[in-house]
């Protein structure tokens, strides 16, 4: 089985192939908040007008290895329970994963509208740069014209 949904009949417990596919689907999102943690860190690190981006960005790190590990407590669970048993504790691994998901697209979305604001100010201020070497001499002309001057 390739999905962490179960089409298995009612009443029986979860087959190990998707108890297998739950725990690896877990695991990698656990890596994955990992991941998206130590890029928080970074960020706080390396760029101290963002620090609030960074620990958003941590903490939805953290937040994902929670859902994560959640998950794969369940899936363990599951795999322990006899039928529906087994199968209510396995939905409620699946909630916790998707739930670890939902927070990472909504992070995603935050990252990138906080991108575009960065990048919109560093366009304004470029032309700014930009508007103000125009208006300005050049420091040449400048000394070429002190010199005929005098």
């Amino acid at each position: 089985m390739n999905s962490i949904d179960s089409t298995e009949p009612p009443g029986k417990p979860i087959l190990p192939e998707t108890a297998q596919v739950a725990r690896r689907h877990a695991q990698e999102a656990e890596q994955h908040g990992k991941r998206i943690e130590a890029i928080g860190k970074r960020i706080q690190q390396c760029h101290h007008t963002s620090d609030d981006l960074g620990n958003t960005v941590e903490q939805v790190g953290k937040a994902i290895q929670h859902h994560a590990q959640r998950s794969e407590h369940y899936v363990e669970i599951a795999e322990q329970e006899p039928g529906n048993n087994s199968r209510q504790v396995y939905t409620k691994a699946v909630d916790e994963h998707s739930k670890a998901t939902d927070i990472h697209v909504k992070a995603t979305k935050q990252v990138i509208a906080a991108a575009r604001v960065q990048q919109q100010a560093t366009q304004k201020y470029l032309q700014h740069l930009n508007e103000q070497m125009k208006s300005s001499k050049p420091p040449a002309a400048e000394q070429k014209e002190q010199h005929d001057a005098e």
